[in-house]
């Protein structure tokens, strides 16, 4: 999509959006990087097998997640909205996209690349990390369940 290939950067939102997640400073050498995208009604942000490159944090806006059913027509299965996160799941387990999602409305996201998150998750304990992966999968089996 084209709206992705031109991320942008605006330290005051990363700023706010950092403080919002209670991770610190963006300025902090252990931040992760990030950049910015802006996403229009009824632009796609991924689709149902692509691999997750990056998780993303709304800052504003809604996005829709979208499942096909049986007869091949999109069904929402939730809503993510100003302060919630898309492509966690995936991110997780590393498994390629199950969900399309879409922007809803207007959107601002911070991308945060996979492998950042990756490594913030191998600091964890085993427990946490275990708990993670677990929740991930059951969730993932879950929606590939849902016709």
């Amino acid at each position: 999509c084209e709206f992705l290939e031109k991320p942008y950067h605006d330290e005051e939102l990363i700023a706010r959006a950092y403080k919002l997640l209670g991770v610190g400073d963006a300025k902090n050498a252990s931040a992760p990087k990030t950049d910015m995208v802006l996403l229009n009604p009824g632009d796609i942000l991924f689709d149902v097998g692509e691999n997750p490159e990056f998780l993303y944090f709304v800052v504003n806006g809604v996005l829709g997640a979208y499942k096909k059913n049986l007869e091949g027509k999109d069904i929402l299965l939730t809503k993510i909205g100003t302060g919630e996160l898309a492509g966690d799941i995936t991110i997780v387990s590393r498994e390629k996209r199950i969900l399309k999602v879409i922007a809803e409305d207007k959107c601002e996201l911070i991308m945060v690349p996979a492998d950042k998150i990756h490594t913030i998750i191998n600091g964890q304990s085993k427990w946490v990390k275990l708990m993670l992966e677990n929740m991930s999968r059951r969730l993932e089996e879950a929606i590939k369940r849902i016709d």
